[in-house]
């Protein structure tokens, strides 16, 4: 499918046909990484993490121990 690049405030932007963006799941809003891969202009959707999936990647061989970082220096409360 073709499309044409165009001028969007200070870069460029190229149109999305809506069955490609519902295909790749992408919505106005949606955060994007754009890249060059081979030659070829690559914008793919970031991944959005979850606590609980990043929770659950937490194991005893990775997990850090509490350390001391000093009394307070400013108006941090602890």
């Amino acid at each position: 499918m073709l499309s044409t690049i165009q001028k969007l405030g200070e870069g460029l932007g190229v149109p999305i046909p809506e069955s490609i963006a519902r295909e790749a799941g992408l919505e106005e809003g949606t955060s994007v990484e754009v890249s060059i891969r081979d030659g070829a202009l690559v914008v793919r959707p970031t991944r959005r993490y979850r606590l609980e999936d990043l929770l659950d990647q937490i194991t005893a061989e990775n997990r850090h121990d509490a350390f001391d970082t000093g009394p307070p220096t400013g108006e941090e409360v602890w």
